[in-house]
């Protein structure tokens, strides 16, 4: 709790980067905001999570300004997806014994403070990675992740000033950016 970016780094950084001609981009790794309505919903429907606090969202907009190009948010994408997985279950306590979501939620309760979707999730993982079709209790889950990421995601699109920008990154194969590197001398 508490937690302040030194925003002098990235600067420093960045200038330095730009003296030396290096072309690249700043990610500020570690970076979650971990929304406490999330923490308390998850520990009000069972889970175990202590200390849980993340990075002020007007310091993520400040250093998004100053030249950081990424911002690593996955705690909040797991705690979002597992808030909405829990309360699908809690919602849905017969899913807890379904044949295709049950396991999830088994997986999930032998450890409680854990909110990684990826650690309780591996008995439905073809589906929620390749989209192989599990049956409609797998879809649900599959729906919480998906609302999940969306719901963490899209207000700090807004708030770091990258709402409908997507168009302006340039999508490049690995081929091209192997190129780029050999030419860079990277």
């Amino acid at each position: 709790k508490g937690a302040r970016i030194r925003q002098e780094i990235a600067i420093a950084a960045k200038e330095c980067m730009r003296h030396e001609g290096v072309r690249g981009f700043l990610v500020s790794h570690g970076s979650s905001t971990v929304p406490q309505e999330y923490v308390r919903a998850i520990n009000a429907m069972g889970g175990k999570l202590e200390n849980a606090f993340g990075i002020e969202v007007e310091q993520l907009a400040r250093i998004a300004r100053l030249g950081i190009s990424k911002i690593n948010v996955d705690t909040d994408l797991r705690l979002a997806c597992t808030r909405n997985i829990l309360k699908l279950f809690q919602d849905r306590p017969e899913l807890t014994e379904s044949a295709g979501a049950g396991q999830v939620y088994r997986d999930w309760k032998a450890r409680p403070q854990n909110v990684d979707p990826r650690s309780y999730v591996g008995s439905i993982r073809d589906a929620v990675i390749y989209g192989k079709d599990m049956g409609e209790d797998v879809a649900r889950i599959q729906d919480c992740i998906q609302r999940g990421t969306m719901s963490a995601i899209a207000p700090l699109l807004v708030q770091f000033g990258s709402y409908r920008h997507s168009g302006d990154v340039e999508i490049v194969t690995c081929e091209q950016m192997a190129e780029w590197y050999r030419k860079e001398g990277l």
